[in-house]
């Protein structure tokens, strides 16, 4: 996302951006949402809460560069939700002035659990995912993969191959 964000003005006009917009953005709350289920343990689904927490400011850039809040089909408000419910937990905790330890901060993400909601609003709500099939997105993927190749192939590197087998 801060990618994306970055680079709003040259990304913003390709074909099916809103797709892949939509699509990065309920990844990461299906992750926050479902996480704890194939995450490999529970320092990693804090630490992906942590790194919601830090990125508050570019999920309002992102929403903002991409109009995303007049998009009915993500979870940016989710997200921006989320992000701003930990700043506050945090910003109570350490007072004027005291900045929390990372060990500090991880004891807030995981005490703000329990007052977290999580409520899509009228967005697309948390619990009516649709199931993820590879062979509904295959022809996407393909041009996406097609796409990265056809870019690796304009960047000049010099003598070193980029891809092998790709010049």
């Amino acid at each position: 996302m801060r990618f994306m964000a970055s680079y709003a003005a040259d990304l913003k006009n390709l074909p099916n951006i809103p797709t892949l917009l939509d699509m990065v953005v309920n990844f990461v709350a299906l992750s926050l949402s479902s996480g704890d289920s194939f995450l490999p343990g529970a320092s990693e689904y804090d630490d992906l809460f942590y790194k919601l927490v830090e990125a508050g400011d570019v999920l309002v850039k992102f929403r903002d560069a991409y109009d995303l809040f007049k998009r009915p089909s993500n979870s940016i408000a989710t997200l921006i939700k989320v992000s701003e419910h930990y700043y506050q937990l945090i910003e109570q905790k350490s007072g004027r002035g005291k900045n929390l330890t990372p060990q500090q901060v991880s004891e807030v993400i995981k005490s703000g659990y329990d007052s977290l909601a999580m409520d899509g609003g009228n967005e697309k709500g948390l619990d009516r995912w649709e199931r993820y099939r590879e062979a509904n997105e295959k022809v996407f993927l393909k041009k996406v993969a097609r796409m990265v190749v056809e870019d690796l192939r304009t960047i000049d590197v010099g003598d070193e191959p980029v891809v092998a087998g790709i010049r």
